[in-house]
């Protein structure tokens, strides 16, 4: 459930009507979860201890003031160790100093009733999406996009819709909702009850200093950073879970726990005989690693899918994610925390492939090049919009702009790296992790600041090629190194003694050279994967009514589409049906009168 909603305003105490609302559209939009009440000078609020593992942490201070915490956070400052700790830093060094301090997919509230007015922390990558609107003659802030939207008279927006559509990625501070607005990465912004809004970053790509590292510094940061990590996990989360793949990062991963000799559980998901089983068990047994195998027999129903909107907000595929959340429901069970790999692959010059042989320039990024060839690669169906005018590399092409127009200057590769960690992994990636943390707690190490920091600061010319996370890799778990990766070869240097071991590499890549070659011939983006359904889930005619009435679509091609083929593009346009249907319904509930005495669970 989505974890709190804070309404700051001139005098949201003496005005009832506004908080009730928002209860109601939270029982209709997230039936069956408890909510809390939170009131202070200045503020009105609802959080949700539904569960131990997706509740907000909230602690009250004796001056009255709430702070309240969504996600999982971890401290670097040993004085800080509980949520009252937390209260006590703010209030000795101020809400900017905890910000600089605190690591993990979090949201920090801080209510500061003497000044009247509401501090939000948004995580370093944004992960934890936060969102916020205009309502009430005031502000209307929330970890739920769909909660906000209930409220208000949001309509859908257009380039958010055709973002989410043609993507699966709703991009820059855009939700599906006119008015709604991400908060962005790294942000301190402070909403007063006067209305004044005022925000500034804490960190930034701006503060990093490219090319600085050399093999021997930059492997120390990262043997430093990923036995830290663990041990933060570890303190928190008893019960801590890792995917193990074939892949280079949730091996780097791991081996923070292993160096540290801290119990963590394994997990890999897909065929029995695929690589990425194969090799995540061989790893367990070799090890003493507890493992488990998710096989892929999930097929989601309608009642799956709808649960997944409710989980997502309906900014994610929830075909899609009704698989990963099921996946996650039973890691529950038996685990305390989700660990990945996720933002291992800045380490290893994601997409730095587009640069060559331009490798850290000091020049600008193509931004129209990077676009087509990554933000709008996949194929779609234009006509389906009623403005099918839209140029997608266009817009992306300005959206890419906008995102590095501080950093011109810097290297290409740290714009690249800059394109992906602002854009693509913070509302991807972090559409995912704020979804699960509504199931239980999920941490990606290679987020922390730490660990990010060593990674873009090292050399260009170390990370092309994995080198960086193979010498890592080598030099702290040599044992962990030679197993294969999914390619057949070993995470380890190569060198002359050692080429015989790297003979996969040709067919490997051969593979993936032949499926980019048939990807370009078959036309842009390739076949689109269709989703495993367990039966044909079709729009149903209340769906279809709303998604026309939103004027976003041409009528003749969403009645085309309509057709219960389990497409990417018709199961977002499933997905966007559904939030519409649920936002109606907590429309309609908020047009009966709101009962003054309604009690606050």
């Amino acid at each position: 459930m989505p974890q709190f909603l804070i309404h700051v305003g001139a005098d949201p105490l003496a005005q009832a009507q506004p908080g009730l609302a928002a209860a109601r559209a939270h029982d209709v939009l997230f039936p069956g979860t408890k909510r809390t009440r939170m009131r202070g000078a200045g503020y009105d609020g609802w959080y949700g201890p539904d569960r131990a593992a997706s509740r907000a942490e909230v602690f009250r201070s004796a001056t009255g003031d709430h702070l309240v915490v969504a996600g999982s956070w971890f401290a670097r400052d040993s004085g800080i160790r509980s949520l009252e700790d937390l209260a006590r830093s703010v209030e000795r060094h101020g809400v900017e100093y905890v910000a600089n301090e605190l690591d993990g997919p979090f949201a920090l509230v801080v209510c500061d009733t003497a000044k009247r007015a509401v501090h939000i922390v948004t995580d370093l990558a944004g992960t934890m999406h936060v969102f916020a609107m205009r309502w009430a003659g005031g502000w209307a802030i929330s970890t739920s996009s769909s909660w906000l939207a209930a409220l208000g008279s949001s309509t859908l927006d257009d380039i958010g819709v055709h973002e989410f559509l043609a993507t699966g990625i709703v991009y820059e501070d855009r939700t599906l909702w006119k008015g709604v607005r991400k908060l962005g990465q790294a942000r301190l912004i402070t909403f007063a009850a006067d209305g004044d809004v005022s925000e500034r970053r804490y960190w930034s790509f701006e503060e990093l200093v490219p090319e600085r590292d050399d093999l021997d510094a930059s492997v120390a940061r990262l043997v430093e950073g990923t036995a830290q990590a663990a041990k933060a996990i570890s303190s928190r989360y008893p019960r801590v879970l890792c995917d193990i793949t074939g892949g280079y990062d949730s091996r780097a991963t791991i081996a923070g726990f292993l160096m540290t000799g801290l119990p963590f559980g394994g997990t890999v998901s897909g065929p029995a005989e695929s690589p990425d089983v194969i090799i995540s068990r061989m790893i367990a047994s070799g090890f003493g690693i507890e493992h488990r195998h998710m096989a892929p027999s999930f097929r989601p129903t309608r009642a799956d899918v709808e649960d997944a909107v409710v989980l997502t907000d309906g900014e994610y595929d929830a075909a899609e994610y009704a698989r990963i959340a099921s996946i996650h429901r039973e890691h529950a069970r038996h685990h305390d925390v989700s660990v990945n790999g996720s933002f291992g692959e800045l380490a290893r010059g994601y997409w730095w492939e587009l640069l060559w042989p331009s490798l850290a320039a000091p020049k600008p990024l193509d931004s129209r090049m990077v676009a087509q060839k990554r933000f709008a690669a996949a194929a779609y169906d234009r006509s389906l919009f009623a403005a099918s005018h839209f140029d997608l590399v266009d817009h992306m092409t300005r959206v890419i702009e906008r995102a590095n127009a501080p950093l011109q200057g810097l290297p290409n590769t740290t714009l690249m790296d800059h394109a992906y960690f602002a854009l693509r992994m913070q509302r991807w990636q972090g559409r995912i992790a704020s979804s699960t943390a509504r199931i239980w707690p999920n941490v990606s190490p290679f987020a922390f600041r730490p660990l990010l920091e060593a990674t873009l600061e090292a050399k260009a010319s170390l990370r092309i090629r994995s080198q960086l996370i193979r010498a890592f890799l080598h030099r702290s778990l040599p044992a962990l190194a030679a197993y294969p990766l999914e390619g057949g070869y070993p995470a380890i240097p190569a060198r002359i003694s050692n080429l015989h071991r790297f003979w996969p590499v040709v067919p490997h890549y051969a593979t993936k050279v032949t499926a980019k070659i048939s990807r370009m011939t078959t036309g842009r983006g390739g076949k689109a994967q269709r989703i495993s359904l367990a039966e044909p889930i079709r729009l149903t005619s209340h769906e279809v009514q709303l998604l026309h009435a939103s004027g976003a679509f041409a009528r003749d091609a969403l009645d085309r589409i309509s057709d219960g083929a389990a497409s990417p593009q018709y199961t977002r346009l499933l997905t966007l049906g559904m939030a519409l249907s649920k936002l109606a319904a907590s429309r309609e509930a908020l047009r009966e009168p709101l009962d003054a005495h309604a009690p606050s669970t």
